[in-house]
């Protein structure tokens, strides 16, 4: 995911989720790593915190900049018997905070490329499709604090709302982020 110029050298830097990296405890737990865009250096390290949780398997986002110090912020989703997302600190890749919650079945994803709530930081959108017989749901988070800024519902079964979604700027001109969510295995125009 693009980082922006985090270490204003010049280059746009990337954040990588690196889901088999292990820890310097050795444990494996994957990390988020982001990389300078000017020489290819490891700028900032964020590990796991569960064995084989697998940090990044699901999903990075850069966030701008949620706790007010300057740098752009990032997260990442950890899975279990829980998907845990975690919001990390751009400067030294300490957690800011966290969202913890069942996934029953189906696919996960996040994205955050939106400012729904005009906060000035990067709010972020989780999509989970759900197992057979459920609907899938899309809920919107405050990338500050975590709060539910709206959850989007399906209204079939076995059709995948938000299996993908994305940020898509202000496309009604209200003056805030709107977000697309995707419906991965509707067919036609009625899905």
């Amino acid at each position: 995911a693009e980082m922006g110029d985090l270490d204003h050298a010049g280059h746009d830097d990337v954040l990588v989720g690196v889901s088999g990296r292990v820890a310097p405890n050795s444990d494996w737990v994957g990390a988020l790593l982001v990389y300078s865009g000017r020489d290819g250096s490891v700028l900032v390290r964020a590990y796991g915190d569960r064995i084989g949780g697998l940090l990044g398997e699901q999903g990075t986002s850069a966030l701008g900049d949620v706790n007010g110090d300057g740098r752009a912020d990032f997260l990442g989703t950890q899975i279990g018997n829980q998907m845990v997302t975690r919001v990390f600190s751009g400067l030294d890749g300490r957690e800011l905070h966290r969202l913890t919650f069942v996934i029953p079945s189906g696919w996960f994803r996040v994205d955050a490329h939106l400012d729904a709530n005009l906060d000035g930081a990067g709010d972020y959108l989780l999509g989970l499709t759900g197992g057979a017989g459920q609907l899938g749901e899309a809920q919107l988070f405050s990338g500050r604090d975590g709060s539910v800024l709206g959850r989007f519902g399906g209204e079939r079964i076995h059709v995948g709302l938000g299996g993908c979604g994305r940020g898509a700027g202000d496309l009604d001109g209200a003056g805030h982020g709107d977000l697309v969510v995707g419906v991965g295995f509707a067919d036609g125009p009625a899905g």
